[in-house]
């Protein structure tokens, strides 16, 4: 849609590839990332068990509390450092003030895996915090 508005707008532009534009590419888990990994968020208003399964296909599933697993999206691994994005809740008011999804940003240290789970607000009318929360996870 974009395209088409700067075709209107500016015949003759030519539109660069950028980021949106592109696939990411597909995740393959490390060797030190395969199996089950459980451990806890930690919220103001306690903690919450957090799961974390990888798959050698490449599929992250995750759940948050007894919440259901979900797929774990835009999954990463570079520099030792885990980030993607999955829709769950994370059961706080002030995260439920607007539609978000959570993302990871975690580290790999051995057999942990610790770093931040935040909060990240959907596009919509108004614009929300970025509210995050640590999590540790160990290797099953």
């Amino acid at each position: 849609m974009l395209g088409r508005i700067v075709e209107v707008v500016a015949p003759g532009v030519k539109r660069k590839p950028g980021l949106r534009n592109q696939a990411p590419p597909d995740f393959k888990p490390a060797s030190e990332l395969l199996g089950a990994w459980q451990g806890k968020v930690h919220t103001y208003k306690g903690e919450l068990s957090f799961k974390l399964l990888f798959q050698p296909d490449g599929d992250v599933h995750a759940q948050l509390g007894s919440q259901l697993k979900t797929l774990l999206n835009r999954t990463q691994f570079r520099d030792g450092y885990l980030s993607g994005v999955f829709a769950s809740d994370i059961g706080t008011e002030d995260a439920n003030r607007t539609r978000y999804s959570l993302s990871l940003s975690l580290k790999l240290r051995g057999n942990v895996l610790n770093g931040a789970m935040t909060a990240q607000p959907l596009p919509g009318r108004r614009v929300g915090n970025a509210l995050t929360h640590w999590v540790e996870l160990k290797k099953e």
